[in-house]
């Protein structure tokens, strides 16, 4: 992660797939034409890399604007949603101060953290994770309320 100007700079984009997980047995093909479509789409912008895994989809900005490249991505038929991203590393202090500084750059009042840990030698179960990264952000920021209905910010952890 890194702070410029007090801006958050997000260096990944995050796309979920929806329903195309419950395509079965041509659930591959359905991926790779989304992944085309996408790349397609996004053509003009030079210095994107993409990653693949099970129901989603990582594009590194290498640079590129999130807020240009999310204009043509929105466009992009099967995209269940997508989101800006920053990868960290597996190490739950770097994820907690990394959701703080995005809470702190953030002008919403209420959270949610939610943490999908498909990375099973990770020490800590998923609600561990979500308890620590809130409780950072709790202790942190004063102006902020952990609400599970209401919320204004989402933080979402992938391992």
């Amino acid at each position: 992660m890194t702070i410029e100007q007090n801006n958050i700079v997000y260096n990944h984009i995050l796309v979920r797939f929806g329903e195309l997980s419950t395509k079965g047995k041509n659930k591959k093909d359905f991926i790779k034409r989304l992944l085309t479509n996408v790349k397609n789409a996004l053509r003009d912008y030079d210095r994107l890399s993409y990653e693949r895994t099970h129901d989603r989809l990582y594009i590194m900005l290498n640079g590129e604007d999130p807020h240009a490249v999310s204009e043509h991505l929105q466009k992009v038929f099967g995209i269940s949603s997508f989101s800006f991203a920053i990868r960290v590393d597996s190490d739950i202090e770097a994820m907690k101060q990394t959701a703080l500084q995005v809470a702190k750059e953030s002008d919403a009042r209420t959270f949610k953290i939610e943490a999908r840990r498909s990375h099973k030698l990770f020490p800590m179960i998923s609600d561990e994770i979500n308890r620590a990264v809130a409780g950072e952000i709790l202790r942190n920021t004063p102006h902020y309320h952990h609400h599970t209905s209401l919320r204004t910010m989402d933080f979402h952890t992938d391992l």
